[in-house]
Order: structure tokens, then C-alpha cells, then sequence
């Protein structure tokens, strides 16, 4: 019965709502020059030791941002990155072990928009976290596609290099243009 009672809600959704979208589009010159974003990602680890087993292993975290982005001209633009990976694990690397809890990575990257819709980014930043705080070197790339107004979703692929150890991440982002 819930299934069938759906179905109207979603036709009539999607003809009210259907001609804002344009999926996969692009516009060729966005006025805004902000944006804010928000990620959801799964940032892996490849040194993670697990309590009672030898040997390392390769350990998937959830993570969550929230990232501003303003644009300097049509092919420069700076973000500020914000990432709190959530979990509790230990990183091991030739020197020790150590313990990671909600890390919190915040970091300052340049963006370099290649084309319509995909950039590469770089830059420095730092992992809080409440064990030892770690200096961070971000790269990245994005890319985003239209979906209605302002709004745009794609996928976002960075690697932060880390004093002590590396991770990568895999996000989806939402994205605000204003």
C-alpha cells in the first residue's frame, strides 16, 4: 500500500520539479563566486593495525566535510577543507603505533580548473586529533555536474600526504554556488 501511494508523489514531483533540472549539464560561465559543499566520503587507510592481529591491514573510515570554495578568476579559485573522519583505529608506520580517534583535517588548498566542470587541487593543512596532531598535504581532484539552479553534485577523489601516514579519500559532493 506505502509503494502505490509513492508512486503519484513521485510523478507529481518530478513534473513540478523536473524542467529546473539538467542533469550533467554545465553552465559556461558561473556568475557566483562562492560555494559551499558538503562531502561524504570513505577515507582509506592502508597502515591501520587492528588489537590482536599481526601484521597490518587496509582500513576504510567514514568521513564528513564541509568545504568553501571562492573563485579568483575563471581558472583559479581557493577552498578551505574540512574533513572529521569518524572512528577509532591505530596507524602503524617504522616509528610507532598510533592511536586515531575523530580526526579532524582542516586544510587550505589552490584549485585549478582544467575544464568545464573539473579541477585539481593542492595545499597544506593540519590533522586534529587528541592523541598527536600531524601536519597535512592535500591533492586532489573534482568534479561537478549541474542539477538544478545553483545546486551541482559529482565525485571527489584526494590523497593527504601526513606526517606519519597517508590516507586516501573517496567523496560525494553537494555543492551551493552563490
Amino acid at each position: 500500500m506505502r509503494i502505490m501511494m509513492k508512486k503519484p508523489i513521485i510523478a507529481v514531483l518530478l513534473f513540478v520539479l523536473g524542467p529546473s533540472f539538467s542533469f550533467g549539464q554545465h553552465k559556461k560561465e558561473i556568475e557566483a563566486k562562492n560555494s559551499i559543499a558538503f562531502v561524504q566520503g570513505i577515507t582509506m587507510i592502508p597502515s591501520i593495525k587492528e588489537e590482536g592481529v599481526e601484521g597490518e591491514a587496509i582500513g576504510f573510515i567514514n568521513s564528513y566535510g564541509l568545504n568553501y570554495h571562492r573563485m579568483l578568476n575563471h581558472k583559479w579559485g581557493v577552498s578551505w577543507m574540512n574533513d572529521l573522519e569518524v572512528g577509532e583505529y591505530f596507524v602503524t608506520n617504522k616509528e610507532d603505533i598510533l592511536k586515531r580517534e575523530n580526526a579532524f583535517v582542516s586544510a587550505l588548498t589552490a584549485h585549478y580548473h582544467i575544464a568545464e566542470g573539473l579541477e585539481v587541487f593542492a595545499g597544506p593543512g593540519y590533522e586534529w586529533e587528541r592523541h598527536k596532531n600531524l601536519f597535512v598535504f592535500r591533492m586532489g581532484v573534482e568534479y561537478q555536474m549541474l542539477v538544478a539552479n545553483e545546486w551541482f553534485l559529482g565525485p571527489e577523489l584526494f590523497f593527504d600526504f601526513k606526517e606519519k601516514y597517508h590516507s586516501w579519500t573517496l567523496g560525494l559532493l553537494i555543492v551551493k554556488h552563490f
